[in-house]
């Protein structure tokens, strides 16, 4: 079973994500936008803090 704290969190990266990916989109033309992430519910909480650790640092590479 996922935390309340862990879903909180999901979701707050996943707003702030899409807002890159419209920007993205809206810069870039691209319609394609920012590639998909499996967010799949199934994973252990240690994987899922190493996965939201990488996704911060890989989305905030690409906006600088």
């Amino acid at each position: 079973m996922l935390s309340d704290r862990t879903l909180a969190y999901a979701e707050k990266v996943t707003t702030a994500l899409l807002g890159v990916d419209a920007f993205y989109r809206t810069e870039c033309g691209d319609e394609e936008g920012l590639v998909v992430l499996n967010m799949a519910a199934g994973l252990p909480e240690t994987d899922r803090q190493r996965y939201y650790d990488q996704l911060c640092h890989s989305t905030l590479a690409f906006i600088q």
